[in-house]
């Protein structure tokens, strides 16, 4: 009872200007659907203005699916404290934006029967007698992005040009996020031309995007029409959680998404890229892949909680300048520098799994000429075979086209007999080599 009683006295404050100013975030409620009024959107603003006319940062918070204006506002308070904390421990000003869409298709008992009929019908390719309520808000989402996120972003953009926006999305508002800031983007080129969206030839350059538990599919950009820009949004990181298989952990709210939409999420697994978008990636060390504390109930309090914001908070005060590097991004700039094979094949005994995809990706440049196999999918094969027939990894070794494989540096040896000692039936052991994500 308590809590409803916070989220409703948190929704009346967040509607009442005065009021509204006590939250630790500045709410911007897409009011016309998929967009936001003029008034709402400079209201906004000015509310940020307020509080600091020139920011130094600017977190721009945005939740999921299946979350009602309460909750968001709620949650965003939590976090919204979290951040405000995090930053002004390390000496750094923020400010916090939430944009708030209308995510909630009602009371689960009534769209959830129908979502599950529409992924039974379509399985056995049948056309489903009504909208699925859970597509309808992906393609929301996507609109919000191009539309109303963008009317109140354009905004922010324009009013603090200093400003280093951060992005910090949770599950389906990694769309939204994802169409903000890029509004030219289409996961299906062949689908036609440009849609509707918000003064598209503004860039909002954020600083960094933090997608936490994304609900995208993990494919999404090597279907895409993204390429090989050099200075793709203009963000520094692209900074997403990846569920560790390591230790037998999913976000188990992706899974069941898996099985709706045909495909696995980015949150699950980590991105298929082209080659040209996986050299940008890695090559610039514009991605990053965080293991730590994945919810299986797909939590955005779990996912933002103070930890991973506080650790969020320290690469950026780092890259504005008023801290050292953080340790993770320290050895992954080592990797990319690093033409030194003995060097590179070590960082495979760090239980760090985007250490050890850093390491593979150089490698396969080195050994091979391109990262043609990193990319391609072939290595994600061979650490299936590692996982399910271990026994067949001589084998592979010997015919492999890849050099790191053929090599044998890697999978290791040591990731080799982990699966070998496996007993039947028994769940993989912790160990460096699971990489089920991958």
């Amino acid at each position: 009872m308590a809590r409803y009683l916070l989220v409703l006295l948190l929704f009346v404050f967040s509607t009442i200007p005065a009021l509204a100013e006590e939250l630790p975030f500045v709410p911007a409620w897409m009011d016309e659907g998929t967009k936001i009024s003029d008034s709402a959107a400079q209201a906004a603003v000015d509310a940020l203005a307020a509080r600091d006319a020139d920011p130094t940062n600017i977190a721009v918070l945005i939740h999921g699916f299946a979350t009602p204006r309460a909750d968001s506002t709620a949650q965003f308070t939590v976090i919204g404290n979290e951040v405000n904390q995090a930053f002004r421990a390390r000496g750094q000003e923020v400010l916090v934006l939430g944009i708030q869409w209308d995510s909630n298709p009602g009371k689960m008992d009534k769209w959830l029967p129908q979502v599950a009929l529409d992924t039974m019908l379509g399985i056995i390719g049948l056309a489903s007698p009504s909208d699925d309520p859970y597509i309808e808000k992906v393609h929301m989402a996507r609109n919000v992005g191009r539309l109303g996120a963008r009317q109140v972003l354009v905004r922010v953009r324009q009013r603090f040009p200093r400003a280093k926006l951060h992005f910090m999305a949770h599950s389906l508002g990694s769309e939204v996020t994802l169409h903000a800031v890029d509004p030219r983007f289409r996961e299906h080129p062949e689908d036609g031309g440009p849609l509707p969206s918000y003064e598209p030839q503004v860039k909002l350059n954020p600083a960094n995007i933090v997608l936490c538990g994304a609900d995208l599919n993990y494919d999404l950009l090597y279907k895409s029409n993204v390429g090989a820009d050099p200075d793709p949004g203009g963000y520094a990181t692209l900074w997403l959680t990846v569920a560790p298989a390591m230790q037998n952990r999913f976000d188990l709210v992706l899974e069941f998404r898996r099985v709706l939409r045909g495909d696995a999420a980015l949150g699950n697994k980590v991105p298929r890229m082209r080659v040209d978008q996986t050299d940008l990636m890695y090559g610039m060390r514009k991605i990053y892949f965080d293991t730590h504390d994945i919810p299986a109930d797909h939590s955005i309090l779990t996912y933002y909680n103070a930890k991973r914001v506080d650790r969020v908070s320290e690469l950026i005060t780092w890259q504005n300048g008023g801290g050292p590097e953080p340790k993770d991004f320290k050895i992954l700039d080592a990797i990319v520098a690093s033409s030194d094979v003995p060097t590179l094949a070590a960082n495979f005994n760090n239980l760090n799994l985007c250490v050890q995809l850093y390491a593979l990706w150089r490698l396969d440049n080195l050994l091979c000429g391109s990262c043609m196999h990193f990319a391609d999918g072939y290595t994600r094969s061979v650490a299936k075979a590692v996982e399910e027939r271990p026994q067949a990894i001589p084998h592979i070794r010997e015919t492999s086209p890849c050099r790191v494989v053929r090599s044998g540096l890697w999978p290791t040896n040591a990731m080799i007999q982990t699966s070998l000692d496996r007993q039947p039936g028994e769940k993989a052991r912790v160990h460096a080599g699971r990489w089920d994500p991958f």
